[in-house]
């Protein structure tokens, strides 16, 4: 099971250098990143290249839950659990993201892109769940290169092994924190087309729990 989850896990890494790359080229702004979209989309959209990546990503998630028990039932160390917690983040990730993909893709007639990524983080409500859902995907994907690192290093040298892991879990924080951040700031100065902002129907969150405005006892 585990070979056969590395061997999903070579094409999902070749994909995430691509799709990451996207990303970090949307830091010029979000015509850099429309511009380099265009081009690397002729691989990955390619059908062959597209019908494989999904089969890599099943693969990833069925293999990755099941060994993710296996950490679990046999109690093993501080970074296989962390790797099978991040796995299993990933996994949500990557189910949901998906799923939104496709159904604007095929539902709406239209391209996930970094406007209809912008526009989740414009729309109060939906604000807060694109927050969660990329904070996840983002912290999930660092803390699991964390214990992958961790695991390549440990027989060589211990302390090697676990300043990657420190270093990963920090950089891990500040990188998924600044992605946040960056996007809410990119989403608020960003002319978005109502037809973009429609695709977000506006709602609250109910409220949980109200604090009384305290009154001053006469």
């Amino acid at each position: 099971m585990e070979s056969v989850h590395k061997a999903a896990a070579v094409i999902v890494f070749a994909f995430l250098t691509l799709h990451l790359s996207n990303h970090w080229v949307g830091l010029q702004g979000p015509e850099a990143h429309m511009a380099y979209m265009a081009v690397v989309r002729t691989v990955y959209r390619h059908p062959f290249a597209e019908a494989l990546l999904y089969i890599a990503l099943l693969i990833q998630i069925v293999s990755g839950w099941r060994l993710s028990v296996t950490i679990w039932t046999r109690q093993k160390d501080f970074a296989h659990q962390i790797l099978a917690l991040s796995g299993v983040g990933l996994s949500v990730f990557i189910l949901l993201h998906t799923a939104m993909c496709l159904g604007l893709r095929y539902g709406l007639q239209t391209d996930m892109t970094i406007y209809t990524v912008l526009a989740g983080f414009a729309v109060p409500g939906w604000r807060e769940l694109s927050f969660a859902i990329y904070g996840l995907g983002l912290g999930a994907l660092g803390l699991h290169f964390s214990a992958i690192a961790f695991s390549l290093f440990k027989k060589v040298y211990r302390p090697l092994a676990w300043a990657f892991m420190v270093v990963g879990i920090l950089a891990t924080i500040w990188i998924t924190w600044a992605a946040l951040v960056t996007l809410s700031l990119q989403a608020a100065k960003t002319a978005l087309s109502p037809e973009m902002l429609s695709l977000y129907p506006a709602f609250e969150w109910p409220v949980i729990v109200t604090l009384e405005p305290a009154v001053d006892p006469e």
